[in-house]
This record gives C-alpha cells, sequence and structure tokens, in this order.
C-alpha cells in the first residue's frame, strides 16, 4: 500500500464525527476531515480521495467507476451506513478497494 509523505495512510471522512472518532485515527493515520461544516464539499472530497488510501463514507456520498478512476491509491471505503445502493461495490471489488457497512447500524439500541 503507497502511503502518504509522513509514511501514515491518508483517511478522508466525508462528514463531521465525533472528536474522539478522530483522535483514535489520527493515532495512526493522516486524517482529512471537515471541522466546521458537515460535510466536505464535492469538490474538496474528490480532490482529496485522489491521495487518499481510505475513506469513511456516510449515507449522502456515493462511489461509482467514475470516482474510483480518480482515486488510484483507495483501498478502503468504510461506510458508516447500513446499505450501499449510493456505491458500486462491483467496481471496488474489480480495483481492489474493501467497502464496509454497518448492516445493524440505527437498529440495535445500545446497552444502558
Amino acid at each position: 500500500m503507497r502511503v502518504a509523505l509522513n509514511n501514515r495512510p491518508r483517511i478522508v471522512i466525508s462528514h463531521r464525527v465525533f472528536p474522539e472518532t478522530l483522535n483514535h485515527l489520527r493515532s495512526f493515520a493522516e486524517v482529512l476531515a471537515p471541522i466546521e461544516a458537515d460535510a466536505l464539499p464535492a469538490a474538496d472530497l474528490e480532490r482529496k480521495l485522489a491521495t487518499a488510501e481510505g475513506w469513511m463514507a456516510f449515507m449522502p456520498d456515493s462511489a461509482d467507476e467514475r470516482v474510483l478512476e480518480r482515486c488510484p491509491r483507495l483501498r478502503v471505503i468504510a461506510g458508516a451506513l447500513k446499505g450501499c445502493d449510493n456505491f458500486d461495490v462491483q467496481a471496488c471489488t474489480r480495483r481492489g478497494v474493501w467497502f464496509t457497512l454497518v448492516q445493524d447500524l440505527l437498529t440495535t439500541p445500545l446497552p444502558s
């Protein structure tokens, strides 16, 4: 796997996440994430993904063959979502990009 200049993988997070999530990911990767906005604008997202190995994606996001062509270093899309309608999983597979999702997201209550 090719990595960012600082020898750490680059992860793009397309939407704002909890600070604890950012801190955890920053312990082993260079993380590019929106700070003030809820989501990265589409043009910024695609520009950042062009040099990323990982993408933490959310329900408004999508990836098809055209997007994947512009992300030659991408190795994993970690979907913080329960379905994959917006993602061409077959195109990911053809390109060697792992695609994950959370099937029970928002359906399993947290312990109290």
